[in-house]
């Protein structure tokens, strides 16, 4: 059986080792669990008519105006989420993290 000092020094020794490691992993990407070639087909087919409706024709000026309301992934999924609610569109969560995957990487590129 090992001393109670040097078990702490062995516990301490560890805890400084991986301590550091796990604090220099990045986060998640958001949307990781999302498929942007799906969300990218589900946008083109469900999306796009009605943001050009709403943008003179021009479906990418929602996307890329300045006073966009979505900064970070949760706004960007609330917005999705609220898209889904309003046409209808009946997406399961999985969906509608697929538009939110394709959506961050085409245009908004928020981080977590």
């Amino acid at each position: 059986m090992m001393p109670a000092r040097l078990l702490w020094c062995v516990l301490a020794a560890t805890l400084l080792v991986t301590i550091p490691a796990a604090a220099a992993e990045s986060p998640p990407a958001p949307f990781a669990n999302g498929d942007a070639n799906i969300g990218k087909t589900l946008a083109e087919r469900d999306c796009v008519a009605c943001h050009a409706r709403q943008m003179a024709g021009d479906a990418e000026k929602m996307y890329l105006r300045s006073n966009r309301r979505v900064n970070t992934p949760q706004q960007l999924l609330a917005q999705v989420r609220y898209c889904n609610s309003e046409l209808g569109t009946n997406y399961f969560p999985d969906e509608e993290e697929h538009i939110a995957a394709y959506l961050n990487a085409r245009y908004y590129k928020v981080a977590p």
